[in-house]
């Protein structure tokens, strides 16, 4: 985790299993999450400085469609966002929109946040960010979503995966 040494030994009182003081922050290793952490790190050396600029890029135009299809989006006159989410303005009736995306298979918190880095990953740019805004922009009209939703996310994924 570090090639600090003054680092790793305020780290290891938290990392390491001491049989008298017990179990730190870390009880044993978890090789999926040892390899999870591999593959990210490789995938963030390769590309992750364009990667993070495509995140970026995914969520000002999401963000800038929504608001163009008339969902109500914070933060317009500062370019909406410079990070991976952009944040809906909607008030009390948040958690209800939140909710009704759901059931439409599209993801968000239910405070309103929408983010932009694991759709960005799988592959999806900007025009297929409008096609996300306008299946949005249709479930906060009333409409039902949720079959194209599932059909785009597995197309995506399938990409993705082989």
């Amino acid at each position: 985790m570090t090639n600090d040494s003054w680092v790793a030994e305020k780290l290891s009182k938290y990392l390491l299993f001491d049989y008298d003081k017990g179990i730190g922050l870390v009880d044993n290793p978890h090789l999926n999450r040892i390899a999870s952490l591999g593959i990210v790190m490789e995938e963030m050396l390769k590309n992750g400085r364009e990667y993070a600029k495509q995140i970026i890029k995914n969520a000002k135009y999401l963000a800038k469609c929504l608001d163009e299809l008339g969902v109500p989006i914070k933060f317009a006159e500062k370019g909406y966002t410079e990070s991976h989410q952009i944040l809906l303005n909607l008030g009390e009736e948040t958690f209800n929109f939140f909710k009704k995306l759901e059931e439409n298979h599209i993801f968000i918190d239910c405070i309103g946040r929408i983010g932009t880095a694991e759709v960005t990953h799988i592959g999806v740019g900007e025009k297929e960010m409008e096609e996300i805004a306008h299946m949005i922009a249709d479930v906060y009209k009333g409409k039902n979503v949720k079959d194209k939703a599932i059909k785009i996310a597995k197309e995506f994924y399938e990409k993705f995966y082989e």
